[in-house]
């Protein structure tokens, strides 16, 4: 029996399942980090400005999650190919059977390793630069639009990035794909590799050089003219050769050049369904192809847009449910209970005006901008400016306890001075200018952020954050 196209199938699954879960788990990650809050459009996107550092900490920790099962389901898919290989080949061959050399099985493990784990060092910049761009169209449509806008455009944003996924990554013919269809696909290509290796490795311990190409349906440009012929396992035998059958009777075949010759020239390019089998001059004619019809492969191509389709609308539904538990609703319309509780919807302290459900801070009874800024600045060692009567007393409330927040997170954050200052020579409306500095060679912090003060008066945009 000929060796059959498995095309990766049953081995890929563990580790395309991985990468799937990993990718729930990245989507998740953005979705539940970044999902719309309320209050001052400034102290918000600040907020996410600041939580940067933690969320590249926890897309790496979820690599890093990934890469730990990894090599263990990677070398047990192929290790299993492998077997699947030698095999066929010990059924196509009569015996007995010699060992074969499986040092390639251990080498085509150590080369797929590291293509896979390539996708490691690509996966952050992505969602870093989707972070950051979703961030960037929610200020953008807020101060456009109004408040109401913010939810809308971080909804919309999540939405089109989870449907395309995560992509960007691109294989040795130039096509692009999202992360998890990369992996998968090189899963399956060293697969298929793991099989014809193993099968050309028996043949050869047992004896044989050669081996025959089989005729696909259908088959592409690329691996068309290797259907029908005679292929060296060696590379030793090129050319017109004579070999004698059983009978005696002498069979001539002309070998086309090596496999791996075929291979670089396009023979099982990934999704090729090409076999082979130990060509002999008893059995010189190549393997039967599997017929398809034109309406079946057509109904496979059909199965493969639906399925993809489907995927992108399970990575659309994952991030919506990922978000809705972040989005704080405004107390009269939620939580009529703790109102009452509390006293009625006119309850409260009504100093800093801001939302009702929001934890109390130590901002909450200040009466005027400077002393927030004192009371920040004692809690925290931290250098302030700007708080004072120009600025409106519930943006510097805001502001303050987004800077509370984060330092009572982040102890780590290493923030020196923050407040409110003149930005108008500020080249965007807002980001975070890093100084050439890490605590580990790798994170960075933000110095000092500065919103514009005209924004302080306008609770509808953003201002800069300086250096």
């Amino acid at each position: 029996m000929p060796l059959t196209p498995s095309y990766g199938d049953r081995r890929a699954g563990p580790v395309v399942r991985l990468y799937r879960r990993t990718e729930r788990r990245l989507l998740e990650l953005l979705a539940k980090t970044i999902a719309p809050g309320v209050g001052h459009l400034a102290v918000w996107a600040l907020r996410l400005l600041m939580r940067l550092t933690r969320f590249r900490g926890d897309v790496a920790t979820i690599l890093d999650d990934t890469d730990r099962e990894l090599p263990a389901r990677l070398q047990e898919a192929l290790t299993a190919a492998w077997r699947d290989g030698t095999t066929v080949a010990r059924t196509d061959l009569p015996g007995p059977h010699a060992a074969a050399d499986e040092r390639a099985l251990q080498r085509l493990i150590a080369d797929t390793l590291a293509s896979v784990r390539s996708t490691h060092q690509h996966v952050p910049r992505v969602m870093e630069s989707a972070y950051r761009r979703i961030i960037d169209e929610a200020v953008r449509a807020e101060q456009t639009s109004g408040p109401a806008a913010r939810a809308r455009a971080v909804h919309r944003a999540l939405n089109a990035f989870a449907r395309q996924g995560i992509t960007g990554f691109v294989d040795a013919r130039g096509r692009r794909y999202d992360l998890v269809s990369y992996v998968e696909i090189a899963v399956r290509s060293a697969i298929t590799r793991a099989e014809v290796d193993a099968y050309c490795a028996q043949a050869q311990a047992d004896g044989h050089d050669l081996v025959i190409v089989s005729d696909v349906t259908g088959a592409c440009e690329l691996c068309r003219p290797f259907e029908g012929q005679v292929l060296s396992i060696s590379g030793a035998t090129v050319g017109a050769v004579s070999r004698a059958a059983s009978n005696g009777r002498p069979v001539a075949v002309t070998v086309l050049c090596s496999i791996a010759e075929a291979r670089a020239r396009g023979l099982w390019h990934p999704g090729c369904r090409h076999t082979i089998t130990v060509w002999t001059p008893d059995s010189p004619t190549p393997p039967r192809a599997v017929r398809r019809s034109e309406a079946s492969r057509a109904a496979s191509r059909r199965k493969f847009t639906a399925d993809r389709a489907t995927r992108a609308r399970e990575r659309a539904a994952l991030v919506a449910a990922a978000a809705e538990p972040s989005r704080r609703k405004p107390v009269a319309a939620s939580t009529p209970d703790r109102m009452s509780a509390n006293g009625g919807g006119g309850g409260g302290n009504g100093a800093s005006g801001g939302n009702a459900n929001q934890p109390a801070s130590p901002f909450d009874d200040a009466a005027t901008p400077q002393e927030v800024g004192a009371r920040l600045a004692q809690l925290h060692n931290l250098r302030v400016f700007g708080f004072d009567d120009g600025v409106e007393l519930h943006a510097a409330q805001e502001l303050a306890r987004a800077i509370h927040d984060m330092m009572t997170k982040y102890p780590d954050a290493d923030l020196e001075s923050v407040g409110f200052r003149a930005l108008d020579e500020a080249p965007t409306d807002y980001g975070v200018t890093y100084p050439d500095r890490s605590d580990d060679g790798t994170r960075r912090y933000a110095r000092e952020l500065a919103i514009n003060i005209r924004y302080a008066r306008d609770s509808r945009e953003l201002g800069g954050v300086s250096k």
